[in-house]
């Protein structure tokens, strides 16, 4: 099949340890940006757009990858604005982090001078819902609770009754 060459004779097998992975691209860093390349691309390329030995096709796809390119330009500087802020984000959130056991510790009610208070505060799993929702309702009187199924209902017919009352 291979006309009297022969592959095992000529190449000698590689030790099955010593095979090596493939080399590694090198890394593009994508936030480092030259402004001196970048008119340098810019210019080559509307040289090569006004080239009128190249064919209109491949002009039109050269415009095309350099609005492209444009367009990628504009959306890692986004990018890097993004992260950017990210990392003040992050840096805040520590800066948080550090300051919550302080505040923990400074609104931590000692025993003795609260004692009296605590006793009196209802705890979460004591509280039903609709215990809840009426501590945070305003009741207007003369204007009677609504029976409606449904919480957007409920608030509709509420603003429009309260809305009869205003008017």
């Amino acid at each position: 099949m291979n006309a009297g060459f022969d592959v095992e004779a000529s190449t000698p097998r590689a030790h099955p340890m010593t095979k090596r992975p493939p080399p590694r691209r090198p890394s593009i860093d994508l936030f480092e940006r030259s402004k001196a390349a970048d008119d340098q691309l810019t210019e080559h390329v509307e040289n090569l757009l006004k080239d009128t030995t190249i064919p209109i096709h491949a002009r039109a796809v050269i415009s095309l990858l350099l609005d492209e390119r444009r367009r990628q330009m504009a959306m890692l500087d986004k990018l890097r604005e993004l992260c950017d802020d990210t990392g003040l984000l992050k840096a805040e959130m520590q800066n948080f982090r550090g300051l919550l056991p302080l505040s923990q510790q400074c609104s931590t009610p000692s025993s003795d001078v609260n004692s009296g208070y605590a006793s009196t505060m209802p705890t979460v799993e004591a509280d039903s819902v609709e215990r809840k929702e009426r501590e945070r309702s305003v009741v207007i009187a003369n204007i009677p609770e609504s029976n409606m199924r449904l919480p957007s209902e409920r608030v509709d017919e509420d603003v429009s009754r309260t809305r009869t009352l205003s008017d």
